[in-house]
């Protein structure tokens, strides 16, 4: 009796442990987004986005930042940056990440910025990686801008983490288009007699 009791122990155990890691374990997920700023040079938007400091006019989930490093010249810019951020759908939830920044012109008018982030949650307890490259080219008068994430989620927050990049990613990308927006001047004419 006690033996079968044992077994039974052991294979719950077991079971529970394999479904645990197929829950749990981290899959590398791929997003790409795109948006044209239109009339506009690629440098122009590349210098803004490589400043860290715009990023709280661009990121709506930023809270706060802070440069830890930074050196280089204009052909090949580095730094790095601890950030702090709220999660959309779960506010409360603030996630602390470690980044590096690569910045510098390629060929053809292009500029690119490669990022690689260690996102921890839970004050640093449960820690995921991401990395992204940002290409900003000029089509004519207009600059496309191109940005590749690979990022890890655990299985089962999958849909969340999905959602979370979707939404700030988008949101970045039309606040950055919204910036470029030159300013509509309205003029009222108003006659004295």
């Amino acid at each position: 009796m006690q033996r079968r009791w044992f077994k039974k122990r052991i294979l719950c155990v077991c079971l529970l442990s394999v479904f645990l890691y197929l829950v749990f374990r981290i899959q590398k997920q791929n997003a790409v987004f795109e948006a044209v700023i239109e009339n506009s040079k690629s440098v122009d938007v590349w210098e803004f986005v490589a400043d860290f400091s715009n990023h709280r006019k661009i990121n709506p989930n930023l809270i706060d930042f802070n440069i830890k490093s930074e050196g280089g010249n204009y052909d090949h810019w580095h730094y790095s940056a601890e950030y702090t951020e709220f999660l959309l759908y779960l506010p409360f939830i603030h996630n602390f990440a470690d980044a590096h920044f690569n910045v510098k012109p390629g060929d053809g008018g292009v500029y690119i910025i490669q990022s690689t982030h260690n996102t921890c949650f839970f004050t640093r307890f449960l820690c995921l990686s991401s990395e992204a490259e940002f290409r900003f080219e000029p089509v004519g008068r207009n600059t496309r801008c191109v940005k590749k994430i690979t990022y890890e989620c655990p299985l089962a927050c999958t849909l969340l983490c999905y959602n979370e990049v979707m939404y700030q990613q988008k949101t970045f990308m039309s606040n950055l288009q919204k910036h470029f927006i030159p300013p509509v001047i309205v003029s009222k004419n108003t006659r004295h007699t």
